[in-house]
């Protein structure tokens, strides 16, 4: 998504939240819009149907109130149908990241992933998420994942940051110090 395409999103994504919150359904459109979320990652053929310049806004607008009829919130089911309307399917997925980023930062919470190369102890979790509030004095969302590849260690990703102290980011960073070569002078 483009920087232009990233404002329209986050336009359509400030509106419905307000929208929402006048209504008293952050609560349904949040969970509706992770649920869709869900769906378009998991989906090729939804994403796809939802950028696709060859199907009418028309066409994708009563396409998607046929999918989602009696499946979604009011407000989100015409939030939809209404974008779809409007020709703007095409970043709905964006609208639903925007809306999570507003929701998270109005609930004060942020996610984090943790990846290492075992299950970890519920005592070091907590510990993670402990010094991870500490830090950013917000409720920590942590998602642990193992992945027996980085032999040992952790990868932390808060945001767009990375925290690498995995064993196979040091044995990568050995390597490589042993490949250079001192004695040849690079031109």
């Amino acid at each position: 998504m483009g920087l232009l395409g990233r404002k329209i999103a986050i336009r359509w994504a400030k509106a419905l939240y307000k929208l929402a919150e006048e209504q008293n359904l952050v609560e349904e459109v949040y969970q509706d819009f992770m649920s869709l979320k869900e769906d378009i990652e998991q989906s090729k053929e939804f994403a796809m149907f939802l950028r696709s310049p060859a199907i009418s806004n028309y066409k994708k607008a009563k396409m998607l109130e046929k999918i989602f009829d009696g499946k979604l919130n009011k407000l989100t089911y015409l939030f939809i149908s209404k974008l779809a309307g409007r020709g703007r399917s095409e970043i709905l997925y964006d609208i639903i990241l925007e809306f999570k980023e507003i929701y998270y930062d109005k609930h004060n919470l942020l996610e984090a992933k943790l990846i290492t190369a075992i299950q970890i102890p519920e005592e070091l979790k907590s510990l993670f998420i402990q010094k991870l509030t500490d830090v950013y004095k917000k409720k920590i969302l942590l998602d642990v994942e193992v992945n027996p590849e980085i032999i040992g260690g952790f990868q932390l990703w808060v945001k767009n940051y990375l925290l690498d102290a995995s064993v196979v980011t040091e044995l990568k960073l050995i390597h490589r110090k042993f490949t250079e070569n001192l004695y040849l002078k690079e031109i």
